[in-house]
């Protein structure tokens, strides 16, 4: 589906507050290469639920602490086609 870095791209861009640049910068890459990797990556994701390949995918229970949760999620497809 997606690897990790496309992963990490979408979650800083999109569920974060960091701009496309701040995340390309940390990355290491253009800010136009990250644009497009994002772009493919959220299609192939898009593609995956559509086509119901991420049914079969366990999510791990979230760690909630006192005064907040944790940084676990959940676990997701990461493996590109």
């Amino acid at each position: 589906m997606i690897d990790v870095d496309e992963a990490l791209l979408i979650a800083a861009t999109r569920l974060e507050d960091s701009t496309l640049g701040a995340a390309a910068a940390r990355m290491g890459i253009p800010a136009s290469t990250a644009s497009l990797w994002r772009q493919k990556a959220e299609q192939r994701l898009v593609e995956a639920i559509r086509l119901g390949d991420l049914a079969f995918v366990p999510l791990r229970r979230r760690a909630w602490r006192r005064g907040g949760a944790t940084t676990a999620g959940c676990s997701a497809a990461v493996d590109k086609p």
